[in-house]
């Protein structure tokens, strides 16, 4: 499977808007970039990120819609935390 097939499975699976999925491209990105100084993830290959790091991320995202405040404790890479803060912009999300 490709990555824009992956994108849109991720869009219509979690209802995102498309500024949204811009978002978590970008984010991506930074992770291929930054992976290659410090290993943040196991692999920066663009599909695994979608697949296997995004799309588990927003599992999380029909339960926490209609809180305030989400703790992310241990984020590393920023995951969960930042799929969720940039997926729930109406959610205060504190990566710690």
């Amino acid at each position: 499977m490709t990555e824009s097939d992956l994108k849109k499975i991720v869009q219509s699976t979690f209802a995102l808007q498309e500024k949204t999925l811009q978002k978590l491209d970008q984010f991506s990105l930074k992770l291929q970039q930054w992976n290659r100084v410090y290993r943040l993830i196991g692999t920066a290959d663009p599909t695994v990120i979608w697949d296997e790091h995004f799309f588990d991320c927003l599992q999380l995202k029909p339960f926490l819609e209609s809180k305030k405040n989400v703790l992310d404790l241990g984020s590393g890479a920023g995951l969960p935390g930042l799929v969720l803060a940039i997926a729930l912009p109406q959610v205060q999300v504190t990566l710690v």
